[in-house]
């Protein structure tokens, strides 16, 4: 067994394997194999550890793609450490400070939304026309849905400086991010 992986072996009730491997939250991991045929999850997918539970062998992760599965290395799931990243900032601190700095755009979006469209289109109080077009949104109703602003990928080229307006101080560098840390 090596420092960077864990291959979990068959063992005897009641007893513990020579050199158990431990995590530690904010570590990153990618996935070797899992024997749930439902995940999405595939060889390679990278995540944090969430929380390790050594006596049940069961190691907690979320999953760069979002999904929270956990491994069951007593069950036959394997995981790879990842190198620390070469930057002070663990990569949970990264995505934290970028669901704030989102949360804070999404709620500025949404107050400009509200004040220049509904606002400037409703009469009475707005309040009205906003939980007509959040039922509209709930119901996927075809008008209240294609005149919501939406966002175009290929158009968002600002990705890089918004990441390094927002991004913790000993972040990894935007060139140094794989291509699913970027997306």
């Amino acid at each position: 067994m090596t420092d960077t992986d864990h291959t979990s072996s068959r063992k005897q009730p009641g007893t513990r394997p020579e050199d158990p491997m431990t995590y530690q939250p904010g570590e990153r991991v990618a996935l070797e194999h899992t024997g749930d045929p439902h995940t999405l999850l595939r060889p390679g997918d990278e995540g944090t550890v969430r929380h390790y539970h050594p006596d049940q062998q069961v190691l907690e992760v979320n999953w760069d793609s979002g999904s929270r599965l956990s491994m069951l290395l007593d069950a036959g799931d394997r995981v790879r450490r990842l190198p620390a990243p070469t930057g002070s900032a663990s990569w949970e601190q990264v995505l934290d400070a970028m669901r704030v700095a989102g949360a804070a755009a999404g709620r500025d979006a949404a107050v400009w939304w509200a004040q220049n469209l509904i606002g400037g289109r409703a009469t009475g109080d707005v309040r009205e026309v906003a939980r007509q077009v959040l039922a509209g949104i709930d119901d996927v109703d075809p008008p209240v849905m294609d005149g919501l602003p939406t966002a175009d990928r290929y158009v968002l080229a600002e990705d890089r400086d918004r990441y390094a307006e927002h991004a913790p101080q000993g972040a990894l560098a935007w060139e140094d991010l794989t291509g699913r840390q970027r997306d």
